[in-house]
C-alpha cells in the first residue's frame, strides 16, 4: 500500500507542468510626469535609444524642461517607457509606474493611477497625464 501511495504521489509531482519562472526586478526610475502634452488615448510607448528619447522630448515639447535633460539613460541595458493615462476632463489626474515584475521573458509594468478626490478643487481644463520611467530592456512589455 505504501508503494502505491508513493508511486501515485511521485507521478502527481512529475505530471504537473514545469512552473512558470517568475522573478522580480524592481529597478526602475520615474524620471518625469506631467498633466499636459500627453496623448489623448491611454497606452504606452517604449523608447530604446537616445535618438528615440530625444525625438520624444522634442515631439512632446519638453525641450525646456530641465528635469528631462538631467537623465541620460543607459540604453544598452535600459529603455524609457512613456505611460499615458489618456485625455481627462479636468486636472487632478496622475499616472506613474508603481512596480515591475517578470514572468518568463515578459516584463509586466504595473501603474498607479491617481484621480481627483470627490469635492476637491481641480483645474477645469482638458489634461492628458503621462510619465516617463527608466525600465530594464525587454522584448515584450505588458502594461497593467
Amino acid at each position: 500500500m505504501k508503494k502505491i501511495l508513493l508511486i501515485s504521489f511521485s507521478s502527481l509531482l512529475f505530471s504537473c507542468g514545469s512552473p512558470t519562472k517568475v522573478f522580480e526586478n524592481t529597478q526602475f526610475d520615474n524620471i518625469y510626469k506631467a498633466q499636459n502634452s500627453g496623448k489623448s488615448n491611454s497606452g504606452f510607448e517604449v523608447l530604446d535609444s537616445n535618438e528615440e528619447y530625444l525625438a520624444f522630448v522634442e515631439k512632446m515639447k519638453l525641450d525646456q524642461v530641465e528635469d528631462v535633460h538631467l537623465f541620460e539613460p543607459d540604453f544598452e541595458n535600459n529603455s524609457v517607457i512613456a505611460v499615458f493615462m489618456g485625455q481627462k476632463s479636468s486636472g487632478g489626474y496622475e499616472i506613474e509606474v508603481e512596480s515591475l515584475y517578470w514572468v518568463d521573458s515578459v516584463l509586466h509594468v504595473k501603474t498607479k493611477k491617481i484621480n481627483p478626490k470627490k469635492g476637491e478643487m481641480s483645474t477645469m481644463a482638458l489634461t492628458s497625464p503621462y510619465c516617463l520611467t527608466i525600465i530594464p530592456k525587454a522584448k515584450t512589455i505588458v502594461l497593467e
